[in-house]
């Protein structure tokens, strides 16, 4: 799953995309975690890999971070995303998965609906 915003306004690249997206055993890490990229060019090539999110225990038990998205709030990129990392049977994904939601460098917030 993939997300895409602009970054115009939000002080990072003046206008290029930013793709959020999941990210798994691709680079050896149990689980999935969330990586992101930018384009100068309106997506012909992409660029900054960069990290975004991993769950607490990425990399040593299997913890996900998956289905995000990206929206840019008033000039602040948020993304949104699910996770089981705050589940006792975290590894049965989606099972136990709650939404979360990062912007800048504020800390992943959790959110409850309902």
């Amino acid at each position: 799953m993939v997300g895409i915003a602009s970054t115009a306004d939000s002080g990072i690249g003046g206008g290029d995309l930013i793709a959020v997206f999941e990210c798994g055993l691709c680079e050896g890490a149990p689980g999935l975690y969330l990586k992101s990229v930018s384009s100068a060019d309106d997506g012909k090539t992409w660029r900054n890999r960069a990290d975004v999110y991993k769950a607490k225990g990425s990399g040593s038990s299997q913890v996900n971070a998956g289905a995000p998205q990206v929206a840019n709030v008033g000039g602040k990129l948020v993304s949104s995303f699910m996770t089981d990392e705050d589940d006792a049977e975290a590894g049965k994904w989606p099972v136990g998965s709650a939404m979360k939601v990062v912007g800048g460098e504020a800390k992943a917030q959790k959110v409850t609906l309902g």
